[in-house]
């Protein structure tokens, strides 16, 4: 799925979504997809440290959880 379409499937199934330019700059449910898509085609590609890498720098900085998550 392309970039383009995972904005528009966000808009479609989130009714306070306004724009695709809110989604792309807002939503951390879209930046946590990129940057698994970006570090599974790493991974998938033999370059598994750097696909690791990835996965835990974007967990670091998206911070996607539950807020009772220890």
């Amino acid at each position: 799925m392309r970039l383009k379409e995972t904005i528009e499937a966000y808009r479609r199934n989130d009714p306070a979504a306004r724009s695709g330019w809110e989604v792309f700059w807002l939503y951390n449910g879209l930046h946590a997809t990129m940057y698994y898509r970006v570090a599974h085609w790493l991974y998938e590609h033999r370059l598994r440290f750097l696909g690791r890498w990835v996965s835990q720098f974007a967990r670091r900085h998206i911070r996607v959880g539950h807020w009772s998550a220890t």
